[in-house]
């Protein structure tokens, strides 16, 4: 047993007051008028319980107003019912406090956290997917969202419990189950996680009381065996100049034991000043910005590109031009993942398919960018490759000669040449005009929009209609990029 104690232990269970919970709930419903008068805004979602005669409110506050000291509660994640029998209101699932990113506000800086926090510093790898909050409640059934999750889980016959007793043993905690859900099957977000590594990652326990009071981690991890839940990782470290020079070092890789991490989750004792004599629970994180900015960037650019819109970025000009040559490739030898990738899978995959041609780590890309070894488009925008498309769209007007251009350009280079005139008339005319120049595109690499096309309308037709008609396939293995002049 690790001498750190926290505020909330499974040996000391805390009861609610109700006094305390009907104040907060007091509080809150201040803010339900848009802040008037209570300093912060606040809303409130009721839910009907399945099968029961009860109604549970979740409480949620704007996001900025968790920088201020104003708050009744900074719990994210907060339900709460009024019991039928006594009319006060009670807390049934409790969030943690909400956390932020080094250097993000004053008690993230460095400084502060040495002045006013103690160890051990409980560090635990951020784990990369869905909080899910599980409770007890009276009947012996189980209360959250990832309930399901924990019904499809095999841990009953291993460890011979139940889902009652799970329940029973929550209720009598007086608190809640926080866990990660992580499970690419049913959406991927940054890191992988293998079949074998999918599921509810049990990493914090926390009680129903307005004040962070959370237990510590040996003890969470007992209580993961005890149910046969999966486990997150933690360790400990007694000071605060040890965890930094450990934090930035595992920045530099983005990696901790040979793995992708975005980063760890930091537990200790804090004060709100040096003359406070009143520690309390007290999280902050520690967040690799790369490669994870970068791998969120190619996630973004390949749907876009996948919808038919020029990818646009800010950042990594150089190699994400070379990922997006790399995915437009990969999707026209694979049209059949396109679907897959619109709904979040396929995109780790993707992904590790560029890396593993380009022969590095995303860190060591980031790296050498930053020492100015792969070029940069300053557009921003996809560079131009064989697989990009072109649609020439001239402005003019009748009898200027855009047709004999158009035919001399087209014999010239073996574009197409799609004349509005030669197509029937009709209300249908925007759609065949817009198809044509798509079907060219098949065995060309360029084609001529013939028409006036001098009224904005008409070139969005262009755009609109022409994406419409190229379908999926079409899409995914070329950009319509028109020039107007």
């Amino acid at each position: 047993m690790s001498e750190h104690t926290l505020t909330g232990t499974l040996s000391e269970p805390r009861l609610q007051k109700p006094k305390e919970v009907n104040s907060l709930v007091n509080q809150m419903e201040v803010g339900l008028k848009k802040g008037k008068g209570a300093g912060f805004g606040c809303r409130r979602t009721t839910f009907k319980l399945d099968g029961r005669d009860m109604e549970v409110h979740s409480w949620k506050f704007n996001d900025f107003d968790y920088k201020k000291y104003t708050l009744p509660t900074f719990a994210r994640g907060l339900f709460t019912y009024r019991n039928p029998s006594s009319g006060d209101h009670e807390i049934v699932i409790r969030g943690y406090d909400k956390f932020f990113n080094i250097n993000e506000v004053k008690n993230t800086k460095w400084a502060w956290i040495k002045e006013n926090t103690k160890g051990p510093y409980e560090w635990t790898v951020k784990e990369n997917g869905c909080i899910i909050f599980i409770s007890g409640l009276s009947d012996d059934s189980l209360l959250g969202r990832g309930r399901m999750w924990i019904y499809r889980m095999q841990w009953q016959g291993r460890v011979g419990k139940t889902r009652a007793e799970l329940s029973r043993h929550l209720r009598e905690l007086n608190a809640t189950a926080v866990f990660e859900l992580c499970d690419d099957s049913l959406e991927e977000h940054i890191l992988a996680y293998a079949e074998d590594q999918a599921g509810l990652y049990l990493h914090g326990i926390n009680l129903y009381v307005p004040k962070f009071a959370t237990c510590f981690q040996g003890e969470v991890q007992k209580f993961a065996e005890t149910y046969g839940m999966r486990k997150t990782e933690y360790f400990e470290m007694h000071d605060v100049d040890s965890l930094k020079k450990f934090l930035e070092e595992a920045a530099e890789t983005g990696s901790w034991n040979g793995k992708d991490v975005e980063g760890f989750v930091i537990r200790c004792k804090a004060r709100e000043a040096p003359t406070d004599s009143s520690w309390h629970d007290w999280f902050f994180k520690y967040k690799f910005e790369e490669p994870y900015l970068m791998y969120r960037q190619w996630r973004e650019v390949t749907k876009s590109m996948l919808s038919g819109k020029q990818p646009k970025y800010q950042k990594h000009k150089g190699v994400t031009n070379e990922y997006l040559t790399f995915a437009r490739v990969y999707f026209k030898q694979n049209p059949e993942l396109v679907k897959e990738y619109q709904e979040n899978h396929g995109i780790i995959k993707l992904r590790d398919a560029f890396l593993e041609k380009r022969g590095m780590k995303g860190s060591e890309l980031v790296k050498i960018e930053n020492e100015g070894g792969m070029s940069q488009d300053e557009s921003g925008e996809a560079a131009e490759t064989e697989d990009v498309k072109l649609v020439l769209v001239p402005i003019a007007s009748i009898g200027c000669g855009k047709t004999t251009l158009a035919i001399a350009l087209s014999r010239l280079f073996k574009w197409g040449h799609i004349q509005n005139d030669n197509l029937p008339g009709g209300s249908k005319r925007p759609v065949q005009f817009a198809r044509a120049i798509v079907d060219s595109l098949k065995t060309s690499q360029a084609a001529i929009a013939d028409r006036n096309n001098h009224q904005k309308h008409e070139r969005k037709q262009i755009f609109d209609l022409g994406s419409i008609g190229a379908g999926m396939e079409q899409r995914t293995t070329s950009s319509l990029r028109t020039p107007t002049r």
